[in-house]
């Protein structure tokens, strides 16, 4: 029977669910805990036919994608995935060369001209980390007073990552946003994800509450387009309804789906069991 590793280096619902889905249909799903093994250069061990990466880490998820691929082992997804999702400057490249709506964006490399691209987008104006998941490190600045003293701040740091600086506009939002969850070339759920009290930010991780949506075809389509230019196999979605219209803001190569599967009603595990197995009977 076929192998498929399944590959963590912190195991959450989400990854119990794809086990447990996976066996009780017949495959031959292997757990692979990165931490607990070495992996020998060149590779010398009995390959599996493919991988699903579910890393928290992105850096170490990245780098196990490279020595499976290098084994010529299908791996969902792929580095180049993950590295587009990972990185939200190359996001936002390419979405805003494909045309994709994206939120106003600019990227600098010092304080004055982070202050400069803030004038000519606006105040309030958002801060972002190029990397990182469920809100961390984002930080709303009001005006060119705080915004200074963040940038100060991150320019005390020794990361070179954190003497670039990635603002967006503050989008108005209707109190939530949408997370989609696409598996091979088709959004199997969307929610929308609602600010908890006395929080901005929508995430499922900060206890905000989560809603079925049903996408408009026009939207539908922006999402599946965005999944598209990332190659991504399984990934999430975040899109915004704004006063400018729909647009789409990240996208997540390792996407925590509970919130979706408690909200959308649909078994999120089972679809991304179906892909598997379309996979590994090609």
């Amino acid at each position: 029977m076929k192998k498929i590793a399944l590959l963590f280096d912190r195991i959450r619902w989400e990854e119990k669910q794809i086990h447990t889905k996976a066996l009780s249909r017949g495959l031959n799903v292997e757990l692979v805990d990165i931490r607990l093994r070495p992996f020998p250069l060149p590779a010398k061990e009995e390959k599996p036919e493919a991988a699903l990466q579910r890393c928290v880490s992105h850096s170490k998820g990245l780098r196990v994608t490279e020595y499976f691929e290098a084994m010529r082992v299908k791996v969902i997804n792929s580095s180049e995935t993950a590295r587009l999702c990972g990185d939200k400057l190359s996001t936002g490249i390419i979405l805003s060369k494909a045309g994709i709506p994206y939120p106003k964006t600019v990227v600098t490399f010092s304080t004055e001209a982070a202050l400069d691209a803030a004038e000519g987008i606006g105040y309030p104006i958002i801060m972002k980390p190029l990397n990182g998941s469920w809100g961390r490190g984002v930080a709303v600045l009001s005006d060119a007073k705080s915004l200074r003293s963040y940038l100060e701040l991150r320019e005390g740091s020794s990361s070179p990552e954190d003497h670039i600086f990635f603002l967006q506009e503050f989008v108005n939002l209707p109190g939530r946003d949408i997370r989609s969850v696409c598996v091979g070339g088709e959004v199997v759920a969307s929610i929308y994800r609602y600010c908890p009290p006395g929080e901005w930010r929508t995430n499922v991780a900060l206890g905000g509450e989560v809603k079925p949506c049903n996408l408009l075809p026009d939207q539908r389509e922006e999402v599946l387009k965005a999944a598209e230019l990332v190659r991504g196999e399984v990934v999430g979605v975040d899109s915004f309804e704004s006063p400018r219209g729909f647009l789409i803001n990240e996208i997540n190569s390792n996407v925590e789906f509970r919130g979706a599967t408690a909200g959308s009603g649909v078994d999120v595990a089972n679809k991304i069991v179906d892909y598997l197995m379309k996979v590994v009977s090609k």
